[in-house]
């Protein structure tokens, strides 16, 4: 099924020659519902800023979608990004999303590669991570520089006898 989009509603309408009027955009992913509000842009240059909001995303329909081998997470997000392009540049900003309770099991190749101590502590616990909270905030240009951090507040029940943990991860 990878990344289908089902029952997208928008429409448009050129406006004095060269300005696109967007209308909201509503569409079903991944079992949840994906909103992109309204927006303008001033053809051929198509800067455009607007916000899409996320609902009910399935992080386990996401995980068979990505095909990472030896990734698997159940739980559901919700939240928001900002998206504009401006001199053919796409920018997310200020992206957060969140889920309340579920489960991210990583044992993929990256996970057995892991030599520093702290490295494999945080795979062992990623094997059967149990995440009360899961946040995830975005920012930076499409094909350019950008941040991703996530951060996990949970337990995996064979890792210190299930003892909270607060994973924090960074990626640039």
């Amino acid at each position: 099924e990878a990344l289908a989009i089902r029952n997208m509603r928008t429409g448009w309408e050129w406006q004095q020659g060269r300005n696109l009027a967007v209308s909201p955009i509503n569409a079903e992913l991944l079992g949840g519902q994906v909103d992109i509000a309204g927006f303008a842009t001033h053809w051929p240059a198509a800067d455009f800023s607007t916000q899409l909001t996320a609902t009910d995303i399935s992080l386990e329909r996401l995980s068979e979608a990505l095909d990472v081998p030896g990734l698997r997470m159940t739980g559901a997000i919700v939240g928001g990004v900002g998206i504009e392009r401006q001199d053919g540049i796409v920018r997310l900003n200020d992206g957060s999303f969140t889920a309340a309770g579920g489960t991210l099991q990583y044992r993929g190749v990256a996970a057995q590669a892991a030599v520093a101590e702290q490295a494999q502590l945080a795979f062992d616990v990623l094997e059967n991570f149990e995440y009360d909270n899961l946040t995830m905030s975005l920012n930076g240009a499409l094909g350019g520089d950008q941040m991703a951090r996530l951060r996990l507040a949970g337990r995996n029940p064979a890792v210190y006898d299930g003892y909270p943990v607060d994973l924090n991860i960074n990626l640039s």
